[in-house]
């Protein structure tokens, strides 16, 4: 399958939406490393999750999609609450947010600038940030 009219995604496009099968076996197995490692910090062990209220999973375009998709795997799977949020519109009200928050970016680059803007105003906020993406080194680190 190649991209098209119909699929209005450009080349580069394209070769992310072929990346993510491996970058979502990656992921699983980096969690999967994390978990057999006692005191990790990872956001995918369960000691970590374990102490995690609720999740803002962040992303623009189709990583904000993933980030739906995300939510629904916090929800049901881990049973903690979560939302996904646009990352232009992520923590820009004033509102509160409670303790032991995860704020989760995604980006496919990294280099997202409204998710980079976002992940900053989280940790503004003394939440525990995270990120997930394609690339290894980036500015999302």
């Amino acid at each position: 399958m190649a991209p098209n009219k119909e699929m209005n995604c450009g080349p580069l496009m394209w070769s992310e939406i072929l990346d993510q099968p491996e970058t979502l076996i990656r992921v699983a197995e980096s969690g999967l490393d994390e978990l057999s490692r006692s005191g990790s910090k990872s956001p995918f062990s369960s000691r970590f999750l374990s102490r995690v209220k609720q999740a803002v999973i962040i992303g623009n375009g189709s990583s904000y999609h993933a980030a739906c998709l995300a939510r629904d795997y916090f929800l049901h799977l881990a049973r903690i609450p979560a939302r996904a949020a646009f990352a232009s519109d992520a923590f820009r009200t004033g509102h509160p947010r409670p303790r032991r928050t995860l704020a989760l970016a995604l980006s496919h680059s990294g280099s997202s600038d409204d998710v980079l803007k976002a992940a900053s105003r989280a940790r503004r906020r003394y939440l525990t940030t995270a990120a997930i993406r394609n690339i290894g080194e980036s500015p999302l680190g």
